[in-house]
């Protein structure tokens, strides 16, 4: 009787596990600061209202450009976009440096590999961004992504409006 209960409730498990994550959508875009590009900086997407998901982030390249790479408890990999729907928009620095870490080439090459975080560079003026944009529940960075994904451009501003 044990084992038929056992063999039941694998059944159940396994015939109840389909994949019902949200569909991702690519992204990609440019951060700036009063029009100029913003380097270096981690963009993070927080869905708010009935949008799916837990979001996505990714971190500026040196001229301002940012693709999105989807958070997903569990995941294994990375895995781009996010879903369609509503966010705020958070911009913070990354919590390494960028350019210490070379991504994979290709998607199925798998994530980079971890490093540890490495001392700060000294190269030059680094942008400092302007505090209600760090912080979720003041940004006034709000988007739409689209159904079929494309680009989102990012503009912050230094004075506040």
């Amino acid at each position: 009787m044990k084992q038929k209960i056992s063999l039941l409730f694998l059944l159940v498990m396994v015939l109840g596990c389909g994949d019902n994550r949200p569909t991702l959508v690519p992204i990609k875009g440019k951060l700036t600061l009063d029009g100029k590009p913003v380097p270096f900086k981690h963009v993070k997407f927080l869905p708010v209202n009935v949008t799916p998901g837990i979001g996505g982030g990714g971190v500026t390249d040196k001229d301002g450009n940012f693709s999105l790479i989807a958070n997903r408890p569990g995941s294994v990999k990375d895995e781009a976009g996010v879903p369609p729907g509503a966010y705020r928009v958070v911009v913070v620095e990354p919590l390494y440096d960028p350019e210490a870490v070379a991504p994979p080439t290709k998607p199925e090459d798998g994530p980079a590999p971890a490093v540890g975080i490495p001392q700060p560079k000294k190269t030059g003026a680094k942008v400092v961004i302007p505090g209600n944009y760090a912080n979720a529940e003041t940004t006034s960075l709000k988007v739409e992504v689209p159904a079929n994904g494309g680009q989102i451009n990012l503009e912050m501003k230094s004075a506040a409006p």
